[in-house]
Formats: C-alpha cells, sequence, structure tokens
C-alpha cells in the first residue's frame, strides 16, 4: 500500500505544479529550477520513474514465479510501452491533432523508454551486470557531458566550442538533439526529455527496480527499513558530493543528479513503509491512495481537462484567467490564487477517480 501512496502524491503533485492558476505567479518551490540546482519540483518526475522501477520489479518477480518466457515478457512490454508512448502524443496533439507541430518527447514518452529498457536489461542480465551497465551509463553520460565539444558553439569563427554547463544549450545533450530530434522541441532547439538524457533517466528507472527487494522485506516483515534510510542517506550524500564536479540539473538528467533524486526517493518510500504499512497511518493518505491505484488515468484526466478549465473553447470563457482576474479584485496575492486553482484542479481530478476506487476499478495499459 506504500507504493501505491508513494505513486499517488507524486502524480498529485504533478498536477498541481503543472496546472498552476497562473504561470506569472508560481511559489519558487513550484517551480523547475532554471538551469542548475533543484527544487522540489524537479523531485516529481525522477520520483515516478524510480517509483515504476520498483513496480516493474514486483510483477517481472510474479511472471518469472508462473514461468513465462523472456520473449512473452519482452513483447508485454513492448506493446504496453508503445501504448504508453502513444498516450503521451495524444496528450500533446489534443485537441487540435495539428501534426505539423507534434513534439515526439515527453513525460509519458519517457516512462515508456524508460519502462521497455529497463525490463529488457532485468530478464537478460544479472543484478551484478544491471549494476555495472548502470555505473557505465553514468559515468560515460558524463565524459560526454564534460569532455565531447559542441559543434559550433566556439564564436562566429570557430567550428567547435568547448562544454559549457552553466547555460543550456552548451552541451552535447543538448546538440544532439538539436540535429536528431525531429518536430517540436520544449525549449527551441533541445529538449529535457531529449535522447541522450534518457539514458540517464533509465537508471533512475533501475535504481528502483534493483532496490525493490529491500522495499519488499521492508513492508512485509519489517525488515530491512533501517537499511533502506542508510542506503537513501548515502546515495544522498553521493549525489551532493558529485554535484561539485558535475552540477544537479534536470534538464540534461546529470550523472550527479541520479544518486541524489535516488536517495530522496529511496527515503521517500522508505518512510511511507513505516507510516502506511507498519503503523497504518491510511486514513490521512486516502487521496494520495486513490491517485496511486489510477495514476496514469488521473494524469491523462489532468491534461484532457484542459480545455474546459485553461480555454474558452467549451463555455466560452477561460476559468483560470477569470479565478485569476477575481481573486485579484479581492486583494488576495497573484500566487496564493494561483495555488489555491491548482489545488482546486486537483480536488476536482480526486471526485472524478473516487468512484472507480470505491468500485475497485484501476484502468491499467
Amino acid at each position: 500500500m506504500s507504493l501505491d501512496v508513494a505513486r499517488g502524491l507524486t502524480v498529485l503533485l504533478m498536477i498541481l505544479v503543472n496546472h498552476p492558476g497562473s504561470w506569472g505567479a508560481v511559489y519558487a518551490p513550484l517551480r523547475h529550477a532554471s538551469w542548475n540546482g533543484v527544487t522540489p519540483t524537479d523531485f516529481v518526475f525522477p520520483n515516478f520513474l524510480f517509483l515504476v522501477g520498483v513496480s516493474m520489479a514486483i510483477s517481472l518477480g510474479g511472471k518469472r514465479r508462473r514461468g513465462e518466457k523472456k520473449g512473452a515478457i519482452l513483447l508485454q512490454a513492448a506493446i504496453r510501452a508503445a501504448k504508453l508512448f502513444a498516450l503521451g502524443l495524444f496528450l500533446w496533439l489534443f485537441p487540435d491533432f495539428d501534426w505539423g507541430g507534434i513534439r515526439w518527447p515527453g513525460v509519458l514518452q519517457r516512462i515508456a523508454i524508460c519502462f521497455l529498457l529497463a525490463t529488457g536489461l532485468s530478464i537478460f542480465l544479472s543484478t551484478r551486470w544491471q549494476v555495472i551497465v548502470s555505473l557505465l551509463i553514468l559515468v560515460l553520460y558524463a565524459i560526454v557531458l564534460f569532455f565531447v565539444p559542441v559543434p559550433g558553439t566556439g564564436g562566429p569563427l570557430a567550428t567547435v566550442g568547448p562544454s559549457d554547463l552553466s547555460r543550456p544549450g552548451m552541451n552535447f545533450a543538448n546538440y544532439l538533439d538539436s540535429i536528431l530530434l525531429p518536430g517540436v522541441m520544449w525549449e527551441g532547439t533541445w529538449d529535457p526529455e531529449g535522447l541522450l538524457s534518457t539514458l540517464p533517466a533509465l537508471v533512475t528507472t533501475m535504481l528502483g527496480m534493483m532496490l525493490a527487494p529491500l522495499f519488499l522485506s521492508a513492508a512485509s516483515s519489517g525488515r530491512s527499513w533501517m537499511r533502506l534510510f542508510v542506503l537513501g542517506g548515502c546515495m544522498l550524500a553521493i549525489g551532493i558530493m558529485s554535484s561539485q564536479v558535475l552540477p544537479l540539473n534536470k534538464h540534461i538528467w546529470t550523472s550527479s543528479y541520479v544518486p541524489y533524486m535516488a536517495g530522496c526517493s529511496t527515503l521517500f518510500l522508505a518512510a511511507l513503509i513505516v507510516f502506511v504499512d507498519h503503523f497504518g497511518w491510511r486514513r490521512p493518505f486516502y487521496p494520495a491512495l486513490v491517485f496511486g491505484t489510477n495514476a496514469i488515468l488521473a494524469y491523462v484526466l489532468a491534461g484532457i481537462l484542459t480545455i474546459v478549465f485553461y480555454s474558452d473553447r467549451i463555455v466560452g470563457l477561460s476559468l483560470s484567467k477569470v479565478w485569476m482576474g477575481e481573486a485579484d479584485r479581492l486583494g488576495l496575492a497573484p500566487e496564493a490564487a494561483s495555488i489555491f486553482y491548482a489545488s482546486f484542479y486537483v480536488a476536482i481530478i480526486l471526485a472524478l477517480i473516487i468512484p472507480l476506487y470505491r468500485r475497485r476499478i484501476f484502468l491499467k495499459l
């Protein structure tokens, strides 16, 4: 149950930060870091990928016990990944379906790719080799970010410029997006869910998979939970120490960002195991439990309902603009009005999926 609560809290926060009353009035902790550094909002996506890894390990364990063949497991994963990827494209295209302005990368698309690759690595490699591959990815990615020059960024007379991690666009990950990634990109010439940065995001998912046995042991028998807190603290410390050389950065998912956020995720889930599974604090986490059991549905609903709450297509006016205008007239601080509207939006999504939870209807791809 703690895993469902963790997933639900993550999706709840994801909807909250993605749907303010106005993007011009958002409290700083509810914004992503502009480039280097982290805010609480930067914890949301890596935590979801980490939890995807934990859930995958539990699911794969059941399939192995049932004797399912590796090929069949991989095929199931590929079909599910394709559905997730297509759903991500749908949310971007809705409601105009302008294929000329399509953005190929995205949150669900990255989850789909990491899910499929992590499944393949898990069923074909031992845990030892999974660790080795994960470390290799992080080390090689750090080397690429540090030492691979960026063509065309060295000034008007130069054809090659050095990597500069202090500002966007001056690294090989962003450059690779600019020459290989088709369609619209979130930042114009590069995308935070781009090509090369998906590899360290895969490691985030793999860490969730590899730590899943410890989480299961802690949840079922009470053992290992102290080990989880120690392990989470160690990963957090590794991330902080390595950030002195390679900055924490969600936009390009740096190699220091991976252990830092994995440490946060480990501490987060370990704490929930203690409070939810052992102390039985389930009533306070009821909304999170509802979100967690239908996480993808909640995320998709939040994307679709923007046509009602953030545009004038359905009711002839933008409800968010009307609210912000009324809040200003009443003298309410813009940031407070904005987060109030976001909280209202979360409550709307919750009200729509509570009936499904009560009927034990859980929609999965």
